[in-house]
């Protein structure tokens, strides 16, 4: 018999044995909880930052740090002195599946030209007015040189990129806010030879606009496409796929860990899962009225047989699971 996954509704939270509630929050939750929030809502910044957590606050304030591509693609982007433009696209990395720059479109004030923005210049924010806040000038957008949204950056490019902001690039070890990711994001930003690494190297940037539209299987089938992402807007990690099931299930959407994916063929289009369609015919579905909050995602990533992202422990292994 397939497993039985409530729909996320927040009315409902869903519930974790006691003993898993002891082992991912710290302290226990209050007593009287406030229901999941919704995309009107807004959180408060936890206590401490990944990896680590959760500690004071998580269920609380972890809850508000996943939004969507297409919500992300609502919010205007403010530099120090003002407004710049709206994302239209983000490139992320293959490897790490960490997001390294945002394509933004700017307004008139700069003839709606499309301009590539680091993602380590996206300043500390608490996400309470839907602004994606950066730390650079108009000035700086106005002289940033050049992109081709049709091609991605290549090292070369990334360097040229990187260094006329002022950073450092990630791939020769300063990272990207590895104190917000777990060591092996941390490796897989930094697992490149010295001849990826060298003037005209090759690229490793992915479209998420592009990857929207991949085809999607399990070990025995077709499930659907890949409709969108969700991403960390604290570490500017990928951290989820949703999956259409188109005609197989209805078109009912599927909510699936980034770390659940076995391979992705680039060339071909499309995502393979090393799962059995069984185990994702009874996956956690996805609402997008509806904010993930830490127990939701315990519970996702317990059903995947995944260990989560803010911990540190062995994956357990979801096709071993009575169906």
């Amino acid at each position: 018999m397939a497993f039985a996954f409530p729909r996320f509704r927040p009315e409902t939270p869903l519930p974790l044995p006691s003993a898993m509630a002891a082992a991912l929050l710290e302290p226990p939750a209050p007593a009287a909880a406030a229901p999941c929030p919704t995309h009107g809502l807004r959180g408060t910044r936890p206590g401490r930052l990944y990896p680590g957590e959760p500690g004071p606050g998580a269920l609380a304030g972890g809850q508000d740090m996943l939004r969507s591509i297409e919500e992300l693609e609502s919010y205007p982007i403010r530099a120090t002195d003002g407004e710049i433009g709206v994302m239209k696209d983000l490139y992320f990395d293959e490897k790490a599946w960490v997001v390294r720059y945002l394509l933004v479109e700017t307004g008139n004030w700069l003839s709606s030209r499309r301009v590539l923005i680091p993602a380590l210049s996206v300043g500390r924010s608490e996400w309470l007015d839907n602004v994606i806040e950066v730390t650079i000038t108009k000035a700086q957008v106005m002289h940033s040189p050049d992109v081709d949204a049709c091609k991605p950056a290549s090292r070369q490019h990334e360097t040229d990129y990187l260094a006329y902001n002022g950073y450092a690039d990630y791939w020769g070890g300063a990272g990207f806010r590895e104190g917000l990711l777990s060591a092996g994001e941390v490796a897989a930003g930094h697992s490149e030879s010295d001849q990826e690494r060298g003037e005209g190297g090759g690229t490793h940037l992915r479209s998420a606009e592009a990857i929207a539209h991949y085809a999607m299987h399990a070990r025995d089938g077709d499930i659907g496409h890949l409709e969108g992402l969700l991403v960390d807007v604290r570490t500017w990690a990928l951290r989820y796929v949703i999956a259409s099931t188109s005609n197989w299930l209805l078109g009912d959407r599927i909510v699936i860990p980034v770390k659940a994916i076995e391979s992705v063929n680039w060339p071909d289009a499309t995502v393979s899962l090393d799962l059995p369609r069984a185990v994702l015919k009874a996956a956690p579905r996805y609402d997008d009225e509806v904010r993930l909050d830490r127990r939701q995602e315990a519970s996702i990533h317990r059903y995947y047989g995944q260990p989560g992202y803010w911990l540190n422990q062995p994956a357990g292994d979801v096709s071993a699971r009575p169906h």
